[in-house]
């Protein structure tokens, strides 16, 4: 058995199975299996060790192939890695609004974006609202209605910096619902314009 065991895990599995056996304690692990056709499995592992008259030390149990798991695992993890690489290349923030729970994420951009760190935001709708300039509020409110009712929408306005002055963002947001319609869900990224619109007025003047 323990030759079947990939080299890398072996003496971890052993150390593990002596040290229940020992201590009388249950034991559990994850291991890779090589097959004989050459193919590696992964293997949950567990037993609890006992006292048979006839056998000496035993250690019951059951092993179980969790294959199919380590690779969701795996690329669950990859996904993420390549979310926060994403996400680390916006000029801005990638956020995502549950509007069951309430919950807004937002990304570590945030910093960089308004001068407020993450932990420090509540994770609130109500949070980023109150720092929208108030004539650019006023005028997504009265759009609300209709910006709602699409799948996807787009807009500039000012947000407030944690210095005071105002950053000119661009946001884009994708509507999520379910088969009756119901909105749950908006995910989407708001980008620091503030270098276009200084350009843009440069320009115009």
């Amino acid at each position: 058995f323990f030759d079947l065991i990939h080299p890398d895990d072996r003496d971890r599995v052993f150390n593990q199975i002596q040290i229940a056996l020992i201590a009388g304690t249950d034991y559990r692990s994850e291991f890779r299996l090589i097959y004989p056709d050459g193919q590696t499995r992964w293997m949950q592992d567990r037993g609890q060790p006992s006292f048979d008259p006839s056998q000496g030390q035993c250690l019951r149990g059951v092993m179980i192939d969790i294959t199919e798991r380590k690779r969701a695992e795996e690329a669950l993890q990859s996904s993420e890695e390549r979310f926060r690489l994403a996400t680390s290349a916006v000029d801005g923030i990638v956020f995502e609004w549950n509007l069951h729970t309430g919950q807004v994420y937002r990304s570590e951009g945030l910093f960089q974006l308004i001068g407020v760190a993450v932990e420090d935001a509540a994770p609130t709708n109500q949070w980023w609202a109150e720092r929208v300039h108030p004539d650019d509020f006023a005028q997504m409110s009265a759009n609300a209605e209709s910006m709602l009712a699409v799948d996807r929408y787009e807009g500039e306005y000012r947000v407030r910096h944690a210095d005071g002055h105002w950053v000119d963002v661009w946001e884009r947001g994708q509507m999520f619902r379910d088969q009756q319609g119901t909105l749950l869900r908006v995910v989407g990224f708001t980008a620091d314009i503030s270098s276009r619109k200084q350009t843009e007025a440069a320009l115009s003047e």
